[in-house]
């Protein structure tokens, strides 16, 4: 796929298949993590984690309903795969390196034809929890900040038009 068609293609899921993402897909996928622009190359200040076992997920939404004091909600929507981005320390630069190491993953599952979700919300809200880090098995020091839920859309992910601007204003000077 080109890479403006990707791009335009690219829509959040939320109505995902249970089936279960092939290994070398969410392979794919973390390698484009990989390939993301990082601040000052610190990648041994990131970590990944791809949570695909039906035992974790499902740890995995029991903390969040617990968390969001609800016990029907599903933050990633039914997606067989949450791949979750971990910093050294929370700082806005961490933000923006995981969120590039994110948006890469988003584009690369789409270019898979697979659907995906930017998660944020519950990763953060979880971000402490003792329970979510053990999930995570993540090292000393690191705290999770974002994920990309990833799967099978079950309307089959169709491609959408570009969105009009919701932008204020864009101005080329």
């Amino acid at each position: 796929m080109k890479t403006f068609d990707c791009i335009e293609a690219r829509r959040s899921v939320r109505d995902f298949e249970s089936t279960p993402v092939e290994d070398a897909a969410l392979g794919k996928i973390v390698t484009a993590a990989l390939c993301a622009p990082v601040g000052m190359r610190a990648y041994d200040s990131l970590c990944i984690r791809c949570v695909a076992s039906k035992d974790a997920l499902s740890e995995f939404l029991k903390m969040s309903r617990k968390e969001m004091r609800d016990e029907t909600a599903d933050p990633i929507h039914g997606a067989p795969a949450l791949i979750v981005v971990a910093v050294r320390e929370v700082t806005n630069v961490a933000f923006a390196n995981s969120a590039c190491m994110i948006e890469n993953m988003l584009l690369a599952a789409t270019d898979l034809g697979l659907g995906s979700l930017y998660v944020c919300g519950i990763v953060n809200a979880l971000r402490d929890k003792p329970e979510f880090r053990q999930l995570l098995q993540l090292p000393e020091g690191f705290a999770p900040v974002g994920a990309a839920a990833i799967g099978y859309a079950k309307d089959g992910a169709p491609s959408r038009r570009p969105i009009p601007n919701r932008i204020s204003q864009v101005k080329y000077i």
